[in-house]
This record gives structure tokens, sequence and C-alpha cells, in this order.
């Protein structure tokens, strides 16, 4: 799920893809947030572009 969000798929399409649902994407970012100290996509994106190979 972060790498999508990183390349800036919207939930809806992740959700879809994934066959999960959008309250299932919304807490996997949300944990993903918690756990990265982020608080929004565009924090997230920034974290793992500087942290990517």
């Amino acid at each position: 799920v972060a790498l999508r969000v990183m390349r800036g798929d919207g939930l809806k399409p992740i959700s879809e893809d994934m066959a999960l649902s959008m309250a299932t994407i919304k807490t996997h970012v949300q944990h993903i947030f918690d756990k990265t100290g982020t608080h929004r996509q565009a924090g997230l994106v920034r974290l793992l572009l500087a942290v990517q190979p």
C-alpha cells in the first residue's frame, strides 16, 4: 500500500486492485502514518523517496 501511495495512486484504485475495502486501505494507511510519524500522504511520499535506494 505504501509503495502504491508513493507512486501517486489513489486509495480507491488501490482498494480495487487489491480487492480490499476502502476502510481496510484507510486503516493500512493510518497504520503506516503511525509507524512512520507522518500525518499526510505527501509527508509519507517524501519519507519514502528519501530512503529509496
